[in-house]
């Protein structure tokens, strides 16, 4: 599935990455922030895009499902992007919106960090999705301040935390870390999802 944000809902996602940018608290030398600490993605012209990335995907999830997006600022992050029903057993359940800036096959987790200390899985469900839109393209129109164009978001699909752990942990492209390894093809339909939120 294939949504469409409009330039208001890209500019919504904006305001929210801005808001949830934690550059003030990476290291700073000569009043520049520098690398270290940013991550690897918000070491560019734009210090919040990883924040960008993952407000698109769940503005976009938001639209489809009709869950309102979590725009409440916390220190230490959530622990989940949104809480449903679910029709079947009408229990709630935390859901994780993880965004990838382009396709790249199968989605990833990290399940141990850089010490080799594990990272829990604190939602039940994750849905996974990346941006079709170029990320040049929405780079060149906030670096420009000009009117910002429609993004295309792609739902590749959902699973079950239960489901999650039973895939494989393989170590990171980049970086020290270990993630957990699904191919997209494991991945169930989005529309699987959102026929039973309440």
């Amino acid at each position: 599935m294939i949504v469409l944000l409009s330039p208001n809902e890209v500019h919504y996602a904006l305001t929210l990455a801005k808001r949830f940018s934690k550059k003030e608290l990476w290291s700073k030398k000569n009043n520049k922030f520098y690398k270290w600490g940013a991550g690897l993605l918000n070491a560019g012209q734009i210090p919040y895009k990883a924040e960008l990335i993952g407000m698109l995907g769940e503005v976009a999830f938001s639209k489809i499902s009709d869950l309102p997006v979590d725009s409440e600022f916390r220190m230490r992050g959530n622990n989940n992007d949104f809480k449903a029903k679910i029709d079947v057993s009408q229990r709630e359940v935390d859901i994780e919106v993880k965004t990838r800036l382009r396709d790249f096959g199968d989605v990833y987790i990290k399940r141990y960090d850089e010490n080799d200390k594990i990272v829990s899985l604190k939602s039940d469900i994750y849905v996974f999705c990346h941006l079709q839109t170029s990320w040049n393209a929405i780079e060149r129109n906030i670096i420009n301040q000009e009117r910002m164009d429609p993004v295309n978001v792609k739902f590749d699909g959902v699973i079950s935390k239960r489901r999650l752990k039973t895939k494989s942990i393989q170590p990171a492209y980049r970086g020290s870390h270990k993630n957990i390894v699904c191919p997209a093809d494991d991945l169930a339909d989005i529309n699987e999802l959102i026929n039973i939120i309440l």
